[in-house]
């Protein structure tokens, strides 16, 4: 026999011995019912012991830190050359630290559109083993423009049928300091002189806001033979609320001095009169954009009261309302705008306070405080109506030597608007008078017209001209008729 069949002999014979079998019968497939009874169990046994393991396994593989963390780790800010980097991390409320979510970006960048400081904004967002990084990447506006600039005509002074005029000019800055803050600076000058002056102040990240702000005027009566001087101050705080909403509370100390005029009048007749308005103010704000809005509404109501101190001025209280409404006209491109406002009061305010219309802002094609000088108006009511359309869009320009202040003048766009203007409002002494027909305590116009607007988007400013006819406030012969001459109005930026 040759050694590999003893070999093989001697492996068949162990086969046989107890040990031998009790050392591979795991591996092996049993050849008896009750060998694989014993097997079956054990295996169940086995994967039992497996599965505890595998999980035991995926626990401890889950509580370790991944490679990628969702931790935001790097906030790089750029094109914020006047803007502070902390007042960007307020308004986007991205901040190193927090944990990284898409809506995170979505919101911040909604956040900082809003703001209307920047006319770019993009966010991006990288991945890396330590965790997240975020680019903030802008692009400033220009932040000082004029904010308020046109002409008043007034028609009746000291009593007489006499034009008289006031020019008007202001400037802001919108993000004075780099803060987000609004500084605004006016005067007017001819006929009646003023200087006015505002600050208003949010405390990012904080939804409240601070306002503070002085003006003195001097100007001549429409209807008595006195001159006014004023000086009033103004200060507010309010907070931003949901549904696009603010509410602020404002106190206003007034200080008027009436100078009767006349041959031989002295000090004795100079009137001095003190007061104190406190003002509740409520906007909900629901357009597309601010400026040159083409959807959307727009909700404001003021009360205020002279009933902190009113002084020999009679005690009364006010409640105004202003209501925008914004659609697409028969084009896309086109424009329905509408506007109504209201004033009621709840008793005689004198003529102090005397309510007066006309001219741009209430009802066109009349001149400055034209209705209101027959008697003493304490109550209003206007409607206004524009077709707003688009003439002609001219070529992008670039300022070269501005462009290195400011790379918005690069590309500044600018296009000729036209509007189709219907206005009408009264006023009248209480308001039985403002919604029944009552001539001797009420006077109401119409405005029809047109007008002609410069828009740049670029900056969010226009420049209007209208020419509307106005119908006399009261036909004797029953029937509307308007006047010959037309009122031409000139003002900065769109008031609805």
């Amino acid at each position: 026999m040759t050694a590999s069949a003893t070999a093989g002999k001697t492996a068949c014979g162990d086969r046989q011995n107890p040990a031998y079998r009790s050392s591979v019968q795991f591996f092996s497939l049993p050849e008896t019912r009750g060998d694989q009874l014993h097997c079956c169990a054990l295996r169940n046994i086995a994967s039992i012991l497996l599965t505890a393991a595998a999980m035991c396994g995926t626990h401890l593989l889950a509580a370790q830190p991944a490679s990628g963390d969702d931790t935001i780790t790097t906030l790089i800010i750029s094109g914020n050359k006047i803007t502070e980097r902390s007042t960007v991390e307020f308004i986007s409320g991205i901040s190193v630290g927090m944990r990284f979510d898409s809506s995170l970006i979505t919101d911040a960048r909604t956040r900082l559109r809003r703001t209307d400081l920047f006319y770019k904004v993009d966010i991006l967002s990288l991945r890396t083993t330590e965790g997240y990084r975020i680019y903030i990447i802008l692009a400033e506006k220009f932040y000082i423009l004029p904010y308020d600039l046109g002409g008043e005509l007034y028609s009746r002074r000291y009593g007489r049928e006499k034009r008289w005029w006031r020019l008007r000019v202001g400037m802001e800055n919108v993000n004075f300091r780099g803060k987000a803050e609004t500084l605004r600076i006016g005067c007017s000058i001819w006929d009646w002189r003023s200087v006015s002056a505002s600050w208003t102040k949010p405390f990012l990240p904080s939804p409240w806001y601070f306002s503070v702000g002085a003006a003195i005027d001097k100007y001549p009566d429409e209807v008595f033979a006195i001159d006014h001087l004023a000086f009033r101050t103004t200060m507010t705080t309010g907070r931003k609320l949901p549904f696009n909403s603010l509410a602020d509370l404002s106190v206003m100390p007034l200080i008027r001095r009436r100078l009767l005029h006349g041959p031989g009048n002295m000090g004795a007749d100079t009137v001095r009169i003190y007061e104190a308005f406190s003002l509740l103010r409520w906007r909900t704000d629901y357009r597309n954009t601010v400026f040159d809005p083409s959807e959307g509404w727009y909700l404001a109501l003021d009360m205020r009261t002279n009933a902190l101190y009113n002084g020999i001025a009679p005690c009364y209280a006010q409640l105004s309302g202003d209501v925008r409404w914004y659609s697409r006209g028969l084009a896309p491109s086109h424009t329905v705008a509408c506007r109504m406002t209201s004033t009621l009061r709840n008793r005689d305010a004198g003529v102090t306070h005397r309510l007066q219309l006309g001219g741009e802002g209430t009802i066109r094609g009349y001149a400055r405080s034209q209705f209101g000088l027959l008697f003493i108006a304490n109550n209003s009511l206007t409607l206004s109506m524009e077709y707003r359309f688009p003439i002609m869009r001219f070529p992008d320009m670039d300022l070269f030597l501005l462009r290195q202040f400011n790379p918005a003048f690069s590309s500044i766009s600018y296009r000729l608007d036209g509007a189709l203007i219907l206005d009408c409002g009264r006023v009248s002494t209480d308001f039985t008078s403002l919604v029944t027909h009552s001539p001797d305590k009420s006077e109401n116009g119409t405005g029809l017209g047109a007008g002609l607007r410069i828009v740049t988007p670029t900056f969010e400013r226009s420049v209007c001209f209208d020419l509307v006819w106005g119908t006399y406030p009261w036909s004797h012969d029953g029937y509307i008729s308007f006047m010959k001459e037309p009122a031409w109005h000139f003002y900065l930026d769109m008031f609805f």
